[in-house]
Parts: C-alpha cells; structure tokens; sequence
C-alpha cells in the first residue's frame, strides 16, 4: 500500500462510525463512498461495521459511559494503525 493510499484508508476508518450512522455532510459521504469503491478493505471494515452497530442498536442496552467510550475508540484507532502498517 503506497503511502497515500494509507492517508486515505485512515482518514476514512475514523470517518466510517458518523458515516455509518448518517451523520456526516453529503460531500464528506460522497467523498468516503468514492474511496470504499475503490478499496476492498475499507469497504469491507465498513461492512462489518455497519453489521456491529446494527447488533449494539438491536441489543437496546444501556450507551457506553463517555470515558469507555473514548478508551475503546483509542484502541480501535490503534488497530486499525496497525493494520494499515501491516498492508
């Protein structure tokens, strides 16, 4: 994966949660549905997201304190580092 290419893929991960929940500007959805058509493995994260929250929305459970929250986004940013270092 050439450099750029591992800009975008991580500027579109930490896009994906308020992209998958219909939260982001039409551009800003615009400009991720260009990018997860032409990149098998964010749009397969996206997949897998969207499957994740529909499970969390179905379970109808309590919200996640925001401090839980915040560590829990820190960790998936860090795999997802991670990830992109390894491609």
């Amino acid at each position: 994966m050439t450099r750029s290419r591992a800009h975008t893929c991580r500027a579109c991960a930490e896009l994906l949660v308020d992209y998958v929940k219909g939260e982001l500007s039409p551009s800003r959805c615009r400009s991720i549905e260009r990018h997860l058509t032409d990149c098998a493995g964010c749009a397969k994260f996206q997949s897998e997201l969207r499957r994740e929250i529909a499970a969390c929305r179905a379970h109808g459970g309590p919200s996640m304190p925001a401090a839980a929250r915040r560590r829990a986004q820190q960790r998936i940013r860090r795999i997802m580092d991670g990830a992109l270092r390894s491609q």
